[in-house]
């Protein structure tokens, strides 16, 4: 990770504009890996111009985890073949998790939910996009659900809706008037 903060911190110097891009949810994160994840970016904060994008793992068509998902140790609440054919544009999140350890959606949600508490907490500079795509994330609780439905969403560059606890918003506001 040494080298990670000082390629960070040698670009910003530069006057390279840096971003920070994550997945959250992946197979084997642990809730460990997520508070180190955490405790990184805040450690880099000033050499990090944006948070660019946050997002849960999704599988979606030509991915590795959607090609291979037994090498991920992802299992299906469902037949695979049957959801494959019935979701061309990404398998529902509630449809699928993986073990070792056990990540479902709602694992996934509770890590994407704490990382954003906490880069709220420390004033990190929230993209646009991340701020649309919670609020997508809050308002439509999954793809299928959603009025316009998903490739709609992709369409018009948004983050496909998956629930997440309305109480998200309310925490940041809380966190922000502190």
């Amino acid at each position: 990770m040494n080298l990670v903060f000082q390629n960070l911190h040698d670009c910003h110097a530069a006057g390279i504009y840096t971003t920070v891009n994550m997945v959250i949810g992946v197979p084997g994160e642990t809730d460990d890996d997520v508070e180190g994840i955490i405790q990184n970016i805040i450690s880099c904060k000033n050499n990090i111009d944006k948070v660019e994008s946050l997002n849960v793992l999704l599988l979606i068509p030509g991915s590795e985890y959607y090609n291979y998902p037994e090498k991920f140790n992802i299992r299906f609440r469902e037949d695979k073949d049957k959801l494959y054919r019935e979701n061309l544009y990404l398998i529902p999140p509630e449809k699928w998790y993986s073990e070792n350890p056990y990540i479902d959606h709602e694992v996934r949600l509770k890590r994407l939910e704490r990382i954003c508490i906490e880069l709220y907490k420390e004033g990190f500079d929230i993209a646009p996009f991340v701020q649309a795509s919670i609020k997508e994330l809050l308002e439509t609780k999954s793809p299928s659900q959603s009025r316009s439905g998903f490739s709609d969403l992709l369409k018009r560059g948004k983050r496909i809706g998956l629930k997440l606890k309305i109480g998200l918003l309310r925490k940041i506001e809380t966190v922000l008037r502190i």
